[in-house]
């Protein structure tokens, strides 16, 4: 014989560390970043495609339509109504403090850098 034998995507291959040169290899955005993606709806995928451009959004819960949208128009997908209804439900002024922007000149622990 010679060489490894051809492999069969499958679900599992998500976690495998040989994923990115075996059936992942080229692969852009492939079906697994999908999230909460089930055995069935995975071999339903992969029978149009490996690739989430190749896929139609037919079927996709609402969170995997967000990814596979956001795929397919090369950018950001921003549901706005509930970002809206999200800061509509926090006062005015939003405040909000970035752990870096308060880095302390004295380190907070002996033999530490205070950065």
């Amino acid at each position: 014989g010679g060489g490894a034998p051809e492999a069969e995507a499958g679900l599992h291959c998500k976690k495998c560390e040989l994923f990115a040169e075996c059936v992942g290899k080229g692969l852009s955005h492939p079906i697994w970043e999908l999230p909460r993606l089930s055995s069935k709806r995975f071999v339903q995928l992969a029978s149009q495609s490996l690739e989430i451009q190749g896929i139609d959004g037919d079927g996709l819960t609402p969170q995997q339509l967000r990814h596979w949208r956001a795929v397919q128009e090369r950018g950001w997908v921003v549901d706005e109504k509930g970002l809206s209804r999200e800061l509509g439900k926090m006062s005015v002024p939003y405040l909000y403090l970035d752990f870096e922007s308060c880095a302390g000149v004295k380190p907070l622990f002996e033999g530490v850098r205070p950065f």
